[in-house]
């Protein structure tokens, strides 16, 4: 769970000390009965999920659901899928521009730290 360059989140299934429930795939019914599991999102609305259609994960495919409701299939993993779309090989309708250069990724862990450490985090809690 964490972000690539504040552009993409990545959302992870719940694990022992996870703090943020609403950022994860929660409380979600496995398999789910749409094939649908989200595993990431833009900070134009644009979601990003594995199709479920195979019984071995190695094998589901991207789905990319826009903002506007259109849907959009790539026939790669999720890792596949975020190399291409970080050196600019697919070029996604997305409603967010990704720049991203470098691609650098961010875990919650870290990004807790570094909130925790600035001057200016007190005065919003």
């Amino acid at each position: 769970m964490g972000a690539i360059s504040d552009s993409l989140g990545i959302m992870s299934p719940p694990f022992v000390g996870h703090p943020y429930d609403d950022h994860l795939v929660y409380e979600r019914p496995y398999p789910p009965s749409d094939n649908l599991l989200r595993w990431g999102a833009n900070e134009g609305a644009d979601d990003f999920y594995w199709r479920c259609t195979d019984g071995d994960p190695n094998r589901w495919t991207v789905a990319v659901l826009t903002r506007s409701q259109t849907w959009y299939d790539y026939d790669l993993g999720m890792v596949d899928f975020l190399v291409h779309l970080l050196s600019g090989h697919i070029t996604p309708p997305l409603n967010a521009h990704l720049s991203i250069d470098p691609p650098t990724f961010e875990s919650w862990r870290e990004e807790e730290r570094r909130m925790g450490e600035s001057d200016d985090w007190d005065s919003f809690v």
